[in-house]
């Protein structure tokens, strides 16, 4: 709604069980589907229409032994995480800056900004970087929502920061209370744990490189 595309009635969640079920039919174990949702054609950048269409692709994924997923609930995830071992090594990227808007919590196809901040962490020998948005604060990572534990509570990044609305992120938020805050890069470096999440890798422990 908010980029003012008209979304079909008919697309509820057994509508999208139906589409997976369909990219899986040979019941593989780990896969991804991913339906790109898309304004129909006419207008170019003043559009006829604005009904949706859409695509799927899915492809197998390695599953990372490294992730935890969402299946516990209260202190007992708490203690989990806390327990993760493996650190992945993030930088910060300051080449560009996120800009903040009514649509930035977004996930689009327009990805030129994420791919530049991926060619500079291959460059940097990193596994992921973290991205800040056009006022200097801490944002989100390449393709992962920042979870931060500090004090035994769990804070995350939201729409103010321009974070994107992550699907696992809203998963966690209906399991446990995920404070949203904004985030410095001072306050970032006091910080107990920090985490990265995504419904692929499930939350995974990152270390800030000096």
């Amino acid at each position: 709604k908010v980029l003012g595309m008209e979304w079909s009635a008919s697309w509820d969640l057994a509508w999208l069980e139906s589409v997976c079920n369909f990219q899986n039919k040979s019941n593989i174990a780990d896969l991804i589907v991913r339906i790109t949702f898309y304004r129909s054609q006419g207008g170019t950048y003043s559009p006829e229409l604005n009904t949706c269409k859409f695509r799927t692709v899915s492809r197998t994924i390695n599953a990372d032994e490294d992730g935890l997923f969402v299946g516990k609930e209260g202190s007992e995830l708490i203690q989990s995480l806390s327990l993760l071992q493996k650190e992945f090594k993030v930088g910060l990227y300051t080449q560009n800056y996120k800009s903040i808007s009514d649509w930035s919590f977004v996930k689009t196809t327009s990805a030129l900004f994420y791919v530049q901040a991926s060619m500079d962490a291959q460059k940097r020998e990193l596994d992921d970087l973290i991205i800040l948005n056009n006022q200097g604060l801490v944002c989100e990572l390449l393709f992962s929502n920042l979870l931060i534990l500090n004090k035994g509570q769990l804070y995350c990044l939201g729409k103010s920061s321009g974070a994107i609305e992550g699907t696992f992120l809203s998963a966690l938020q209906e399991k446990i209370e995920v404070k949203e805050i904004r985030l410095s890069l001072e306050q970032l470096k006091k910080i107990d744990y920090l985490f990265r999440c995504n419904s692929v890798r499930g939350i995974q422990r990152i270390e800030l490189s000096k």
